[in-house]
């Protein structure tokens, strides 16, 4: 009996060991234009302590999110944006580079473990890294395509509501007109165009020398001098020359 009592007190007095357990990483969902993804920051090279099967799952949901936002936002001069495409670019630039810096780390991480050379792996590592390189390429290109489009579209308008205006203007013309009467101006980029109710027609470049165009012979209507049509257009108060909006202007 003593000797046990004495077994026992040892093995009370003895250290106790703690038990190891491997790192628990926790993910985090990541929502894109319906597409979800499911993250992890692996500290160190922890990520060689995951489950492979596991992890080959969640490396391709996020290869996966990436695939479709460069299916939803187009690339290059003739591609054709809608809407949506242009606010996909724009929450792409504002949420995707975080995820591209987590992504690319846990690659790089991945590419290190034993399993990066088995089964699926060495696909996924090069697939992933491919589509951080073409996803970063489009959102460095995406703001200024979208920027093109949206200017191209807004003087497409504006054109279309000149033109619009022009024709009401003309109809206001006398039937016979006496003298240069200007009743309509625009100007597009350098070129400056007043138009005459005789058909007369006058354009300046910058601040180049007004250019008289006379009416056609076959409206029959006397022409004034071209004295006369540069005397109206020096009078043409400037504000009411129609003007693009300034961001079609630039274009």
């Amino acid at each position: 009996m003593q000797r046990w009592l004495w077994l026992l007190l040892l093995a009370s007095c003895a250290p106790v060991r703690p038990v190891v357990t491997r790192h628990v990483v926790p993910s985090e969902l990541f929502d894109f234009g319906g597409v979800r993804a499911t993250v992890r920051h692996f500290p160190g090279d922890s990520i060689c302590e995951a489950e492979p099967r596991f992890l080959l799952d969640e490396v391709s949901s996020v290869n996966g999110l990436l695939r479709r936002f460069l299916e939803d936002v187009p690339g290059g001069g003739d591609a054709e944006w809608t809407e949506l495409a242009m606010a996909r670019a724009a929450e792409g630039a504002e949420r995707l580079p975080r995820l591209l810096g987590v992504h690319g780390r846990t690659l790089d991480a991945a590419g290190r473990c034993a399993f990066a050379t088995t089964g699926a792996w060495p696909s996924l590592l090069t697939r992933g890294r491919g589509l951080i390189e073409q996803t970063r390429a489009r959102l460095e290109a995406a703001p200024g395509e979208v920027r093109a489009v949206r200017q191209a579209r807004a003087l497409a308008a504006w054109r279309a509501e000149r033109l619009a205006q022009q024709d009401s203007a003309r109809r206001a013309c006398p039937p016979r007109p006496r003298g240069a009467v200007i009743y309509f101006a625009w100007r597009e980029g350098p070129l400056t165009t007043w138009l005459f109710c005789d058909g007369a027609q006058v354009t300046r470049e910058g601040a180049g020398r007004p250019r008289v165009e006379a009416p056609p012979a076959e409206l029959g209507r006397a022409r004034a001098t071209e004295a006369a049509y540069q005397a109206a257009v020096g009078r043409f108060p400037a504000g009411a020359v129609v003007a693009p909006p300034v961001e079609a202007a630039s274009r």
